[in-house]
């Protein structure tokens, strides 16, 4: 089971959902669902079903028992969401940063082969096709 506590509080809730860009309007009737009833999220806020509500007979019985299941996994439902999109979240934040990582690498990698591309040239033709080297002002020598 997930706490509000294991998702940031509230504050968690309205960054994550805000991270995500969920309308303002929305994230408020999460979190006031969240303050208001608080109580009825609890783990037993569906009143449990009686056992004879469903009869005594086997399917009866295996219907109640996935009322309960069913029961217990929604009241749980908003703040298992809420921890996936941070997971989520931070996961996009993560190949993020490893995408700019990778992409200065390579330019840096790009940028020392054309040098050395650039040296070797200069090499083979004894600097014959090598333009002069810019003066700091942007003129020619």
């Amino acid at each position: 089971m997930v706490l509000l506590s294991d998702v940031g509080g509230l504050t968690g809730v309205r960054n994550t959902l805000s991270s995500i860009l969920v309308p303002a309007g929305v994230i408020e009737k999460i979190v006031k669902i969240l303050q208001e009833e608080s109580d009825s999220l609890s783990e037993r806020s569906f009143p449990p079903v009686p056992a004879a509500a469903f009869g005594t007979r086997f399917s009866g019985e295996n219907l109640g028992t996935h009322t309960d299941k069913a029961h217990a996994r929604l009241n749980n439902a908003v703040l298992e969401a809420v921890a996936s999109l941070q997971i989520t979240t931070e996961a996009m934040d993560k190949f993020d940063r490893e995408l700019e990582e990778s992409d200065a690498n390579s330019h840096a990698a790009s940028t020392a082969l054309l040098r050395s591309t650039e040296r070797a040239r200069d090499n083979m033709d004894d600097n014959r096709n090598t333009p002069p080297p810019q003066q700091p002002n942007g003129s020619d020598q």
